[in-house]
Parts: C-alpha cells; sequence; structure tokens
C-alpha cells in the first residue's frame, strides 16, 4: 500500500498583555493508493480544513468541513 500525505496548516495569532485575540485556520489534502491485487486498487482522495474565531467574552466560533472521495479501478 502507498500512501501519499500532503499537510499545510496556517495559523495566525495576535497577543497583547492581558488580551487575547485569535484566529486560526487548517488545511489538509491526503491521497492514498492501495493495491488489493488482480489489477484492482482503490485511490483515496480527502480535503480538509477548520477555522475558528474567538468572540468576545468566552465565545468561539469553529467551522469544519471534509470531503472525499473513492476510485475504485480494475
Amino acid at each position: 500500500m502507498k500512501k501519499f500525505l500532503l499537510g499545510a496548516a496556517a495559523a495566525l495569532a495576535i497577543a497583547a498583555p492581558g488580551v487575547a485575540a485569535a484566529d486560526s485556520a487548517d488545511v489538509g489534502l491526503s491521497f492514498s493508493n492501495t493495491d488489493a491485487g488482480s489489477g484492482f486498487d482503490v485511490d483515496t482522495w480527502n480535503l480538509s480544513g477548520a477555522y475558528v474565531h474567538s468572540l468576545d467574552g468566552n465565545t468561539i466560533l469553529q467551522f469544519d468541513g471534509e470531503h472525499s472521495k473513492l476510485d475504485f479501478g480494475g
């Protein structure tokens, strides 16, 4: 089984004495190839991402998403 994993992450943080406000983001991309024998294989693609935003006080907004694709070859 071959696996290739590509990942990228981005983060932005702002901090000042006594005040902590931060936005952060994460992006991931992966590819996997599984050889099941007899000329049959499965390719798997995955793309994911997340974003976090801190509001005033103790409230945080978080958004996540993921998309996967399977390709059965023969």
